[in-house]
């Protein structure tokens, strides 16, 4: 017999041997109705989750143990060698009892998978008969960027722990979180209390250049999370300010890239009789076009909702600037004003950066042919092919060849979702009266590859990081504080836990 997870013996005693007895059956009923109330009592210490306390502490120290030993696999991407990482992660979870498995790429590469399954897979029970308690994604990417050793204090590869922070390239992009996911499984896998839905770990390659193993897994691998409604990967974070809490910020959506290289031919000569036809110049006047497109303010529905949620936390007169958007970009003062807060103006337009420009290798010859190098990034509800002609008639140079590098529409995930109000709930046990913002990742990942498929993604990293901290993310001296591993694994679980919670309160 199953009471809450855990199997008990039932021992019935002969009815004879009770009947023809001299014992006294009212004391022994009453006796034995107590003990039957007392076991089936959340209190009585018989539940899974009540008789196996978590340690907190104990996990914050595993995972940061893990994490040193993850930060000293180099995985600079290029190559990404992701093969490696794919092998210590597979070794973890089959020492904990999790299915997983790798699923090898090319050169070295490889993506990583593993489910932890829930109660509902765990009896038997038809995927098609289970329209709730879809399984909840975890993901992360094993590549990083390149580090210049010499630049650093400590060797971005050794996964020091030292001044009560975990050093190395990585640690906040993002092997940080893979060990915070990770850990979390093995806590709810360890406490004995499984939730319903199963929960899904992929660590996927090559996210810092191309992309190729969430393109690679969204194709090939598809049928391992076709039960899949939920994800969670690397965007938004909790942002500190001064020592304070500001908010959980949860990306729901990102700006797309549009990624355009401009190439240009012409006659090569000597620098000393200019040829205004060449190459570099036509070039030079497309790139000076370029930087004179203006695309206008606009005001999605995601960002109108995130500055008004954030305006709550702000002093006037960026409270009143932030609440009433709409106005404030008609006004070209009031929006001077709030564009002078970073960060403002990637939500309200299109943009674009002129990145790579090159042609010839010596000062004194003009180069036959160059090219250049454009990131534009747009709101994610707008058409990158409209953009494009929009692009090619501002440059006016029907002569030069347009080469999309990287071009996509962005797709948004929805705040009325079980996650979304179930990071909302853990967020005021862990940091009470501080708000959930929605928010526009301007910046790419590969959440949207999952939200073509329809699943719920969002970007938020459990960790309370200042600006500061943030600035390690891709440059020198990366590193996260022991601390804010313990708090990743414990919001989580939380996450997870409060997830079954308002899904069975609201069937």
């Amino acid at each position: 017999m199953e009471f809450n997870g855990r199997s008990s013996r039932v021992y019935i005693l002969p009815v004879r041997s009770l009947t023809e007895s001299k014992i006294n059956f009212k004391p022994l009923g009453i006796i034995l109705i107590i003990l039957i109330l007392l076991f089936l009592s959340p209190s009585f210490g018989l539940r899974a989750e009540e008789g196996n306390k978590i340690d907190w502490n104990a996990a914050g120290d595993e995972g940061v143990q893990y994490l040193s030993q993850y930060l000293r696999i180099d995985t600079t991407n290029p190559p990404g060698n992701e093969m490696k990482t794919a092998l210590f992660l597979e070794h973890l979870f089959k020492k904990e009892g999790i299915e997983c498995k790798i699923i090898p790429l090319e050169n070295g590469r490889a993506n990583f998978y593993a489910r932890l399954r829930g109660k509902q897979n765990t009896e038997g029970k038809k995927r098609e008969d289970l329209p709730r308690f879809k399984a909840l994604i975890l993901t992360n990417h094993m590549d990083v960027v390149y580090a210049d050793k010499d630049s650093w204090q400590i060797p971005p590869f050794g996964g020091e722990i030292k001044d009560g922070y975990v050093w190395g390239r990585g640690a906040l992009d993002m092997k940080d979180v893979a060990i915070v996911q990770m850990m979390a499984m093995f806590v709810i896998k360890r406490s004995g209390v499984l939730p319903e839905r199963d929960i899904i770990f992929v660590a996927l390659a090559d996210e810092e250049e191309g992309s190729i193993g969430a393109k690679r897994f969204i194709t090939d691998s598809k049928d391992l999370i076709s039960d899949a409604g939920y994800l969670l990967n690397e965007g938004e974070c909790i942002h500190v300010e001064d020592g304070k809490i500001l908010n959980y910020g949860v990306a729901v959506t990102e700006k797309a890239p549009l990624w355009i290289r401009i190439s240009a031919t012409g006659e090569s000569g000597h620098a000393s009789e200019p040829d205004d036809n060449s190459a570099m110049h036509r070039l030079t006047r497309a790139g000076e076009r370029l930087l004179e497109w203006n695309s206008p303010y606009r005001i999605i529905p995601v960002v109108r909702e995130s500055l008004k949620r954030q305006a709550l936390m702000e002093e006037e007169p960026y409270r009143s600037l932030m609440a009433d958007i709409d106005n404030t970009v008609k006004d070209p003062d009031k929006l001077k004003l709030l564009l002078s807060r970073s960060g403002i103006l990637p939500l309200l337009k299109n943009t674009l950066a002129l990145t790579v420009f090159q042609g010839g290798e010596k000062v004194n010859v003009i180069p036959e042919k160059g090219f250049l190098e454009i990131d534009c990034r747009l709101l994610p509800d707008e058409d990158p092919d409209s953009i494009l002609e929009e692009l090619k008639r501002q440059m006016n140079d029907p002569t030069l060849e347009i080469t999309v590098m990287e071009k996509f529409k962005s797709a948004s995930s929805t705040v009325d979702s079980v996650l979304f109000h179930a990071i909302e709930k853990t967020a005021q046990v862990h940091h009470p009266g501080v708000p959930v913002i929605p928010e526009v990742l301007v910046s790419s990942t590969d959440s949207h590859y999952f939200r073509r498929l329809g699943i719920v993604s969002y970007g938020f990293e459990p960790f309370c990081l200042t600006e500061q901290d943030q600035d390690g993310c891709h440059g020198i001296n990366e590193r996260i504080s022991t601390e804010n591993v313990r708090l990743g694994i414990h919001i989580i679980v939380d996450i997870i836990r409060e997830m079954d919670k308002l899904e069975k309160e609201n069937p």
